[in-house]
This record gives structure tokens, C-alpha cells and sequence, in this order.
């Protein structure tokens, strides 16, 4: 099983490349989606096959993409993810699902949360605020890195990277072209 370990930089650019891989098969094969303003629903259904396909032949490969999940907590594979007493579903969870009774845990990779850019701020902010704390250790969940992705008639815009991976990769916000600039070295 393809493990991520704490503060390994190379992890972190190998999730961000992999990530850089899907959205770019998203942009090539389903930009239709997004210039016809289809439902959120719709365009991460189909960001979570390209990441599925893009985790294929890596050590990632027994990892799944999971629209809208909120299952698996307090070792418990049926139990509903909560944060703060709220529930917490997930519109992208790349993952595995069942619980890792050797390991004492349960193997998240990544985590995605998209808004369309006409949404409201204080969804976009509740969102972000969201994917800060599943990277965080104290709320059990430690997502090596989770992205929030604006959607706009253009494609697909990651707005903000945060990562469990080292403490400077924490609550990045980057450029609109920052991945992308950065996949030469994929």
C-alpha cells in the first residue's frame, strides 16, 4: 500500500502532480461541463474518474475516489464523519475505505471540496475552513493534503492547497497557475 509519511516533501509534490494529472484530463476531455454551467455534483463526479485514473499504476493504485462521502470514523467504517459535532461529507475523499486494523488507522490521501465561483463567500470560507482542519491532527482525520477548487465557465481553479505533509505546506494559498507552472516536474 502506498503509505505517505509526515514532512516528506516529495510526497507532497507526488499528490500535487497527481492531482495536476487529473485536472488536466478533466480540462481536456470535460470542459464542456464547466462552460455549461452543470451542477457541482456533475463536474466532481468527473474530477474524481480522472483522479481514479490518474492513481492508476502508482503506489496509490488501491486508493478510491469518493464523491459526497461521510462515512468512516472512530474506527468505525459505517460511523459519519463529524467535525465539531457537525457532519462532514466530503465532495471528493481519495481514499481507502475500510478501516486498517494492522495500522491502527484509516489510509486518506486527499480531500476536495469545489464551489462554483457565483457561490456565496461564506460557503468558499466555511469550506476552506473545513479542509484546514481535516489535514490537522487533533480532528483524528490527517488528510496529507486537501484542495479547494473554484469552478467557473472556464474549467477547474485550484485556490488553496493545505497539507498535513510539513509544517510550511500548511494553509497554502496559491496562485491560480501554481500547480500548473509546477508539473514540469511531474
Amino acid at each position: 500500500m502506498g503509505r505517505i509519511e509526515a514532512g516528506r516533501e516529495k510526497d507532497f509534490d507526488g499528490l500535487l502532480c497527481l492531482l495536476q494529472s487529473a485536472l488536466d484530463a478533466f480540462h481536456e476531455v470535460d470542459s464542456f461541463l464547466c462552460r455549461n454551467d452543470v451542477s457541482e455534483q456533475c463536474i466532481c463526479a468527473r474530477l474524481a474518474y480522472h483522479i481514479q485514473q490518474a492513481l492508476v499504476g502508482t503506489p496509490y493504485s488501491n486508493f478510491v475516489a469518493d464523491c459526497e462521502y461521510n462515512r468512516g470514523m472512530a474506527k468505525k467504517d459505517a460511523a459519519i464523519k463529524k467535525i465539531d459535532g457537525g457532519n462532514v461529507r466530503l465532495d471528493i475523499a481519495v481514499h481507502v475505505r475500510e478501516f486498517d486494523e494492522e495500522c491502527d488507522r484509516y489510509w486518506n490521501l486527499m480531500c476536495i471540496e469545489m464551489k462554483k465561483r457565483s457561490q456565496p463567500e461564506s460557503e468558499k470560507e466555511a469550506d476552506r475552513e473545513r479542509l484546514n482542519k481535516l489535514c490537522e491532527k487533533s480532528y483524528g482525520f490527517l488528510f496529507p493534503l486537501s484542495v479547494f477548487i473554484l469552478i467557473d465557465k472556464n474549467g477547474l481553479t485550484v485556490e488553496n492547497v493545505y497539507s498535513s505533509l510539513s509544517e510550511d505546506s500548511v494553509n497554502t494559498e496559491i496562485e491560480a497557475c501554481w500547480i500548473k507552472d509546477h508539473s514540469a516536474q511531474c
